[in-house]
């Protein structure tokens, strides 16, 4: 064989490698698409990148060495046309609904959720019956009380359908603008995680809002859902994004029996709210689909 073909056939080998390697390919670049959305993803302050969707898309990105990672902070509303529309973006926390199936896959579960609670003004408490939970079809079927949900998200099936019906549902596309909208009764309820609600409304105090500064907000449990629910990683249906998907299953069937993602999923949780989770870790958590 001469030097030349011996070249030749080199330079073929390298360049097949190159265009049939999955992570060659130029659309198996991830767009890692954030919120500001604490405790969950934590942009400013003390705990930045500290929240456990943060500390989950690094260790993904340390995970998939083989996958260039692109990190960009958007509205959920911005994410999830990116997502729709085909392009490689993924986000870490979506609930899978049969809507989303429809332009969207999903990974294993990433995250165990606690139930939404409803967040209200607590001198309206009384407006919202005298049980210790309440309701939601009876909340919702009521005109007189407003609430607002966050444009694009699910609030689990359960809401999700009666959400959908009601009239007199407004958008919002900010936790802190749907906060201060209940402080200042422009709405009359908040269907929120409370570990949310928590890191919110520890901000807003040292707001400039004195009006408001003394209102203080509950939440009440709702009877129609689940005690726990989980969330996943959300990337477009796609060949690319199917793809990443396997990738991420992959990392996820790895890491989550380790004490490293266990520490994560507690964390930003009450001693009450750890003790649920661990209950269900093992026996729920790690056999789901």
């Amino acid at each position: 064989m001469t030097s030349q073909t011996a070249a030749t056939r080199f330079i073929g080998l390298v360049l097949f490698i190159v265009l049939f390697s999955p992570a060659s390919h130029a659309d198996d670049t991830i767009t890692w698409g954030w919120e500001d959305w604490p405790p969950s993803t934590i942009r400013d302050g003390e705990f930045r990148n500290q929240g456990y969707a943060d500390r989950i898309r690094d260790l993904l990105i340390e995970r998939m060495p083989a996958h260039r990672h692109e990190v960009v902070e958007a509205n959920f509303t911005r994410i999830m046309f990116e997502i729709e529309s085909g392009n490689l973006w993924c986000y870490i926390g979506a609930r899978k609904t049969a809507e989303r199936e429809q332009f969207a896959v999903f990974s294993l579960p990433v995250v165990i959720r606690l139930p939404h609670r409803l967040f209200i003004r607590e001198e309206k408490r009384s407006l919202f019956g005298s049980t210790e939970a309440v309701s939601f079809a009876s909340v919702i079927d009521n005109p007189d009380l407003r609430t607002s949900v966050m444009r694009g998200r699910s609030y689990t099936p359960v809401l999700d359908q009666s959400l959908q019906q009601a009239p007199h549902v407004q958008q919002h596309t900010s936790e802190t603008n749907a906060i201060r909208m209940l402080l200042f009764e422009r709405i009359d309820y908040l269907i929120e995680y409370p570990q949310v609600m928590a890191h919110f409304i520890s901000e807003l105090e040292q707001d400039a809002i004195p009006a408001r500064r003394g209102t203080r907000l509950i939440g009440l449990a709702i009877e129609e859902l689940p005690d726990i629910s989980y969330s996943r990683v959300i990337c477009p249906n796609t060949e690319a994004g199917v793809r990443v998907i396997r990738a991420i299953d992959d990392v996820l069937r790895e890491q989550r029996p380790t004490s490293r993602y266990r520490e994560i999923i507690e964390s930003w949780h009450d001693d009450e709210s750890v003790l649920a989770i661990r209950r269900i870790y093992d026996s729920v958590f790690l056999t789901l689909e």
